[in-house]
């Protein structure tokens, strides 16, 4: 009867222990999983910080279906890209957003900003071509293209 109780309790323990260590490897050992992602994105930019770059004004853009203007899509875009290119990017700033304003009408012609915007797939192709045509101007120094606001207006 005594045996059956250490063994009972040992496999408890046992348990307890495999389930903690389980526990602390999946959580990276207290680090987050994104933890990992900043150690290479700091690695990739050892001596240069990330800032942003925020247009100045929204993005407007007409959604047309049968030639009538159905709605209106605004976005707040920023550029995210080390702190020693923003001001260059600024003397950019209207080739950049001619090139972004081109790059939204075309998404809008293809359906893009009309649809369902927070469906994933439809989401990360526009981040992507905008990342395209932002990094087509500045070069690959722009490491992302942040949607900060996306408004529709229907008519």
């Amino acid at each position: 009867m005594a045996m059956s109780k250490i063994i009972s309790l040992l496999i408890v323990v046992v348990a307890v222990v495999g389930a903690g260590f389980a526990a602390m490897t999946m959580r990276g050992g207290g680090k987050s999983a994104s933890g990992a992602g900043e150690v290479e994105h700091a690695v990739a930019h050892t001596e240069e910080e990330l800032g942003y770059f925020a247009f100045q004004r929204p993005f407007l853009v007409p959604i047309v279906e049968d030639r009538t203007v159905r709605a209106l899509a605004v976005l707040r875009l920023t550029l995210e890209m080390p702190n020693t290119e923003i001001e260059y990017v600024r003397t950019k700033e209207p080739r950049l957003r001619d090139a972004m304003m081109r790059t939204l009408f075309a998404l809008a012609n293809e359906g893009y900003l009309g649809g369902d915007i927070t469906d994933t797939e439809t989401y990360e192709e526009i981040q992507g071509r905008l990342l395209t045509a932002s990094r087509s101007l500045i070069d690959e120094s722009v490491e992302e293209v942040l949607i900060v606001d996306f408004n529709r207006q229907e008519n």
